[in-house]
């Protein structure tokens, strides 16, 4: 069991990890026009 969720889990991570960078680059780049 806690194999295949360990996997599904850090893809996850990763997936929404790379979200939240584009998100802040995003809202930094916002913050920089200012």
């Amino acid at each position: 069991r806690h194999t295949p969720e360990i996997h599904f889990s850090i893809d996850d991570s990763l997936e929404e990890g790379a979200k939240v960078i584009s998100l802040i680059n995003q809202i930094q780049k916002e913050g920089r026009d200012d």
